[in-house]
């Protein structure tokens, strides 16, 4: 039953997201971030030369300099696919087919995960939402990190399901090693290390875990590491621009408005003449939003807090054109009816009855009571489900918020979610059992 309930789940996920990639009209799919992957990935293969720069493309003559604009994972991916150049739509639809076989392998290991810790009917519950997520079937048209990192964070999810005390150091040092991919994918988890060593730490007794973290941080570097190291040593200085410097600053604006301007929404900085003194570099951002704190404590203080967690959360993405997209599209199957639409208006009720959830199935993960409750190994995966919404969160309070930042970790927040609703049945059972035995039987 559950086998047959899984397939059924894999098979409707897997249909939703093909159909999306094959019905979804993109205006202009490779521009801004897509483009620079693309253009990083061309660059690669036909010139030898990690750059997003297209003067290569426009002057053959032209000399390419290294740069570090985008990070490496997902032009890795694509650089085989140049083969193809300039057959564009070619390409594209070689990503998406990965996309696709990505996302469906990402609902059959969010089920492998939750199985390890859930009931059989939430780990249902967990595959399905992963599958309808409609901001997950939809980014996987994009030639974006978005649904690689959701695979990679699934990935790790699994690799926690099958934690014990007693495990080798090849199993950290393979754990270190996707940790390490996936931060090559998005940047944002390159700060996932020291949690998990942090997770570790309460998890095992001090001797294990300094060689279960040592092999981990081990595994991690010998991915990540090479990057940094061919940045400091090939990339010129010139070409490296301050991202940190540029995302603090341009986070600095309450409600992504500039002067409190509709107009200006989401892209603030872009009418600042400030702005471009302020990105320079770290200490400019950080007077630039030392400055505006002191101008307005009130709202600076509740932007931080509060503004920016629910722009992290909210269903709505504001980085694009709304809602579950990000590029603007001539048609899609999410505005005709269909499961489609159905999934999405069903998702969209429940998206922030699901985030509460998981927002306390995270807090409860730590609770003493939940280790007494749950097996050693599940209450580990209930913690490092946490740690992915607790590391999006802290990132993009600091840094400029948007909804689809936070997607990669949706089947995190989906297993949290289905662990809450799990655990409250649980005690409402043992609550009404107690109140049984507590009134004795019937005369």
């Amino acid at each position: 039953m559950i086998t047959a309930a899984l397939l059924l789940i894999l098979a409707f996920g897997g249909y939703l997201r093909a159909v999306a990639i094959d019905e979804t009209v993109v205006i202009k799919p490779i521009r801004a971030d897509a483009a620079e992957y693309y253009i990083s990935a061309y660059n690669l293969y036909h010139h030898n030369v990690y750059s997003a720069s297209t003067k290569k493309l426009r002057d053959p003559r032209a000399e390419l300099v290294p740069d570090a604009l985008r990070p490496p994972g997902l032009p890795l991916v694509i650089t085989p696919m140049m083969k193809e150049w300039p057959n564009h739509k070619k390409i594209l639809g070689n990503l998406q087919d990965i996309n696709l076989m990505l996302g469906v392998a990402t609902i059959f290991l969010v089920f492998v995960a939750a199985a390890r810790v859930l009931s059989p009917w939430a780990t249902l519950t967990a595959a399905l939402l992963t599958a309808i997520s409609p901001h997950l079937v939809s980014f996987s048209v994009y030639m974006l990190t978005e649904t690689p990192s959701a695979f990679f964070v699934t990935a790790i999810l699994v690799m926690g399901a099958v934690w014990t005390p007693d495990r080798r150091i090849y199993y950290y040092a393979f754990m270190g090693v996707l940790v390490g991919v996936a931060a090559m994918v998005r940047l944002q988890f390159l700060l996932l290390p020291f949690l998990l060593c942090f997770l570790l730490f309460l998890s095992m007794d001090r001797r294990k875990w300094f060689r279960g973290a040592g092999a981990m941080l081990l595994g991690f570097a010998l991915v990540a590491a090479p990057w940094f190291i061919r940045n400091a040593v090939s990339v010129p200085a010139d070409q490296n621009e301050n991202y940190m410097a540029r995302t603090l600053a341009a986070g600095a604006y309450a409600d992504l408005k500039y002067l409190g301007d509709d107009k200006t929404f989401p892209y603030p900085y872009l009418h600042d003449p400030q702005f471009k003194e302020a990105k320079k570099n770290l200490p400019n951002a950080l007077s630039f939003i030392g400055k505006r704190t002191l101008e307005q404590p009130y709202e600076m203080l509740k932007w931080y807090i509060i503004g920016k967690i629910r722009f992290i959360w909210q269903f709505d993405n504001v980085d694009g054109i709304g809602d579950v997209f990000i590029y603007a599209h001539r048609y899609s199957p999410f505005g005709v009816s269909g499961p489609h639409k159905t999934t999405r208006a069903a998702m969209k009720s429940a998206h922030w009855v699901l985030i509460v959830l998981a927002a306390i199935g995270a807090v409860g993960a730590w609770l003493p009571q939940i280790r007494a409750r749950y097996s050693e190994r599940a209450v580990f995966v209930l913690r490092l489900s946490s740690l992915f919404p607790v590391l999006i969160t802290g990132v993009f309070m600091v840094f400029w918020p948007a909804a689809r930042f936070a997607v990669p970790v949706y089947p995190a927040v989906f297993l949290l979610s289905a662990f809450t609703m799990m655990h409250a049945v649980s005690l409402m059972r043992d609550l009404k059992i107690r109140r049984r035995l507590s009134n004795g039987p019937s005369e």
